[in-house]
């Protein structure tokens, strides 16, 4: 259950990479015609709790992010992570800076990048970029560096879905996802303002997430493949970062 993500995971679900100053008000979802039964007629904030606990019930799940605005969001372009309860496993592809491994287990992130990520990640490590380029490069969470590394780790984290999970949400909408119909709720949540779509079949799963900083949608993320069999293991070739950096 995704109660027990490992550590990492867990302490770096509130380091977002988004930047820019985030609405309280971001613009109404668009809505459709779906009639409004069962659990669309029920108070959002009885919506917000099943949602956030059938969600943080699953196994496991698959989610693929779009950023809208890479100036925003370090250059990053989209990002697509498998999360299980050994951690996570995924890639960001990103503006010039080529495209980020990346596999979070209980307390060490590891990280494959090029040197230009690696130079635009931290100013730390900047000097030693072309030492780190193309290698599995471990970062624990006693390592001095690995502040550079979490917000990385932080966008693979199931848990910055449920980071608004007690904070008072507001409709916003009725829509679908892949035909599936679903309700919007705007709820504050981990750096801003997110639209959560909770499936209106089925289990009341968090389907989708979309945030946003004024009047710009600032990425967009489809959540699916709940409860498949993910393996997660650590990189057999990961070389510790201090080891990279004598």
């Amino acid at each position: 259950m995704f109660r027990r993500l490992p550590l990492a995971v867990m302490l770096l679900s509130g380091s977002l990479v988004l930047g820019g100053c985030f609405a309280s008000s971001p613009p109404p979802t668009t809505t459709t015609t779906f009639p409004k039964t069962g659990l669309a007629v029920e108070a959002p904030s009885r919506i917000l709790y099943k949602a956030c606990g059938s969600t943080r019930d699953v196994s496991s799940a698959t989610f693929t992010t779009s950023f809208l605005h890479p100036a925003l969001s370090n250059n990053y372009l989209s990002g697509t992570w498998k999360v299980g309860p050994g951690g996570s496993v995924g890639t960001i592809q990103t503006k010039g800076m080529g495209q980020a491994s990346i596999i979070s287990t209980p307390l060490t992130v590891y990280l494959k990048a090029s040197a230009a990520f690696w130079t635009q990640l931290s100013a730390s490590v900047s000097a030693h970029a072309k030492a780190l380029a193309g290698t599995w490069v471990a970062v624990s969470i006693s390592s001095p560096l690995f502040p550079a590394v979490a917000p990385v780790a932080a966008l693979g984290s199931m848990s910055r879905f449920l980071a608004g999970c007690f904070n008072p949400p507001k409709l916003a909408g009725l829509g679908s996802v892949n035909g599936i119909p679903i309700i919007y709720l705007h709820v504050h949540g981990g750096s801003g303002t997110q639209a959560l779509g909770i499936a209106l079949k089925g289990d009341p799963l968090i389907l989708s997430m979309t945030q946003f900083s004024g009047a710009r949608t600032l990425s967009t993320t489809s959540i699916g493949a709940f409860n498949s069999a993910i393996a997660i293991s650590a990189p057999t070739n990961a070389t510790p970062i201090a080891d990279l950096l004598k």
